[in-house]
């Protein structure tokens, strides 16, 4: 018997296509940024208030570099930042501000199907939508892994988050369209949620869905309910 919490695997044996999995993917609203263009004020959980924060952010505006994310205040919500991938970075001739052309990362809540259950707290979509920003806007540096990536972190920090999804902000599309999914739920893998494997069809559960709590995960062996009925009860119970 194995079981999972927030280490990363793949199995293809089942799959669904996007419409299957939700059916507000695809829509015809473009989400409008409401950008700020201004550094102060309160933004997010590694930004500092006066002079220490204009010294934090100078930091980061050492280090930035094309292919970096960065972190920009978002006046609706101190918890998400606006999130940008760095593709380009120019120096204006005459006022010689430095601007970063960005490709937007999006939060769930930011698409047109919002927030679902399968998606991890710390999940970004990568979409299509760019857009210019003068350096002194950013205030932070993240990293944004593959899920794979994010799953073989020993420890997840503030700064980490990671990616699967590409988006196209003007339609709502989604890419890939066909993912794996898992469990009675048949929902994709949330990194968030503990599973357990069963020992006969190798399938993985939500613990949430067959009834189980971590505090009663052992070393002994475990079969899902399909198993048990197609092939008689388990050796060894666990409830």
């Amino acid at each position: 018997m194995f079981y999972c919490f927030i280490g990363f695997f793949f199995f293809f044996f089942k799959q669904k296509t996007a419409y299957e999995m939700l059916r507000s993917l695809v829509g015809s609203e473009m989400c409008i940024r409401d950008r700020s263009t201004q550094s102060t004020g309160s933004a997010g959980p590694f930004i500092m208030n006066g002079r220490a924060k204009m010294m934090e952010a100078t930091k980061y505006h050492l280090k930035i570099r094309p292919n970096c994310v960065v972190t920009l205040r978002n006046p609706h919500s101190v918890d998400q930042p606006f999130i940008g991938k760095v593709i380009g970075i120019e120096r204006d001739i005459k006022t010689s501000e430095v601007v970063l052309k960005l490709q937007w990362y999006y939060h769930p809540e930011e698409s047109t199907c919002g927030r679902q259950t399968f998606h991890g707290s710390k999940e970004l979509f990568l979409s299509d939508h760019r857009d210019e920003q003068k350096l002194d806007c950013v205030e932070g540096i993240i990293k944004v892994h593959t899920l794979e990536e994010y799953g073989e972190l020993k420890t997840i920090g503030l700064r980490d988050y990671f990616w699967r999804y590409n988006y196209k902000a003007s339609t709502g599309e989604f890419r890939p369209k066909t993912v794996p999914v898992f469990c009675n739920c048949e929902e994709p893998y949330n990194p968030d949620l503990a599973m357990i494997q069963c020992d006969r069809c190798e399938e993985w559960y939500h613990l949430g869905c067959v009834g189980l709590s971590e505090e009663e995960l052992d070393d002994s062996s475990w079969t899902c309910q399909t198993c048990q009925h197609r092939e008689g009860p388990q050796k060894k119970a666990r409830y």
